[in-house]
């Protein structure tokens, strides 16, 4: 099982490594190796492990995210929640458009007991949720510091945050619309079945097409649901915010950077990173910060600040998260060969 694991993921682990290698590349030749170094070498651990606490909670807030969500169906408990916030987390870090976490989470609450539809439901309202106050941010952050932008920069918020609305619509559209549901939701089947990393049993794939007009009913009542819509806005929009808030921790332990229009540029970083294709966003959203904070920080500190809030928010969490995901697979394997 083990060695069937390993076949499963190396192909994104492997294509995942050698882009984050080439853009750690770039950015030592761009900035310098010794200057960065330098930087690294006299930076206070407190603010690295600050930044790296405040991430880890961001966790802890997604898990209270699902429970909210998919307890308009079913009872989760908050450590089901959390593995399933651990799979959807490390699934969506290797691979293109962070799109592998929606079958993640899909197959791991059907895992834990929950129907199709009911899954595609909470899981849909969960992210169209995030997606609507990471737009609503990106637009408020754009305004504050839209004067200051230099075109390139001006275009990669603006771009970004018409995806992510362009998500909350098409969210919204599938929910609605049966027949369009039926088109993306097999466009989901066909991506589990592409990337091969979870096995999808026929019967399943049969069970998700007999549920699609229950997901659209399903998806439909939550407009019923006000003070749970509304729960799920803040507590997304709170882990949206812990992830700003470990970017901006990491730069200010370079120094004095305690600034709106600092963190308003960090807000715009993370949400046009939607726009880069790769897994977990490498490469692009390196390149996105040093668009954004140019002429803001220097070099010696750009470089470093670059490579530290990468490590505390992707490199370090991609490694934490595959552990964790390969421990919580085999369980929940050997628990449904026992209970077979």
């Amino acid at each position: 099982m083990k060695k069937k694991w390993n076949k499963k993921i190396a192909y994104p682990l492997f294509s995942l490594t050698i882009i984050s290698l080439i853009a750690i590349s770039i950015i030592t030749s761009a900035y310098g190796l010794e200057q960065i170094l330098n930087a690294m070498s006299s930076y206070p651990f407190f603010f690295f492990l600050l930044a790296f606490l405040l991430y880890l909670c961001r966790w802890l807030l997604e898990s209270l995210s699902f429970r909210i969500s998919t307890g308009k169906y079913q009872f989760l408990s908050i450590f089901q929640c959390f593995k399933t916030v651990i799979v959807t987390q490390f699934t969506n870090m290797i691979t293109p458009f962070m799109s592998g976490g929606q079958p993640a989470t899909l197959l791991i609450l059907n895992r834990f007991g929950m129907d199709i539809a009911s899954s595609f439901s909470a899981m849909f309202v969960k992210s169209m949720m995030y997606q609507f106050f990471l737009s609503l941010s990106g637009f408020l952050a754009l305004l504050a510091v839209i004067n200051d932008l230099d075109t390139l920069s001006k275009n990669a918020a603006i771009i970004g945050i018409l995806i992510n609305l362009s998500i909350v619509l098409g969210i919204l559209v599938i929910g609605i619309s049966e027949s369009i549901a039926k088109k993306m939701i097999g466009f989901f089947v066909q991506f589990i079945k592409k990337i091969k990393i979870f096995h999808l049993k026929d019967e399943t794939e049969s069970a998700i097409y007999e549920n699609i007009q229950k997901f659209n009913v399903a998806f439909k009542e939550f407009r019923f649901e006000k003070k749970r819509l509304i729960c799920l806005f803040f507590t997304t929009g709170f882990q949206f915010t812990l992830f700003n808030l470990s970017a901006f921790v990491i730069l200010n332990g370079f120094g004095n950077f305690f600034s709106f229009k600092i963190f308003a540029r960090l807000v715009l970083i993370n949400t046009s990173a939607l726009i880069v294709p790769t897994p977990g966003n490498s490469g692009g959203a390196e390149g996105l910060y040093a668009i954004f904070l140019n002429g803001l920080v220097p070099d010696g500190m750009m470089g470093a600040g670059i490579l530290m809030w990468r490590l505390v928010v992707f490199y370090l969490p991609v490694v934490i998260t595959g552990i964790l995901t390969f421990v919580i697979s085999v369980n929940l394997i050997n628990k449904k060969s026992k209970a077979s």
